[in-house]
């Protein structure tokens, strides 16, 4: 099926996965909120963690 925008996240999104890049900003939301620093600087993160650092779950 492929990755497609995610009205959720306002993302591309393929299953759980969520695709960046990600602003610097978000990647130190996502390490302060616990996602680890090597996935956080990553493209690829989980989809809902994503939509809840976002305010959006």
């Amino acid at each position: 099926m492929g990755a497609r925008y995610d009205a959720l996240t306002g993302y591309c999104a393929e299953g759980d996965d969520a695709f960046g890049p990600f602003p610097s900003a978000m990647i130190a939301t996502c390490i302060g909120a616990g996602g680890g620093e090597t996935t956080c600087r990553s493209a690829r993160w989980n989809r809902f963690f994503l939509a809840s650092i976002l305010g959006r779950l």
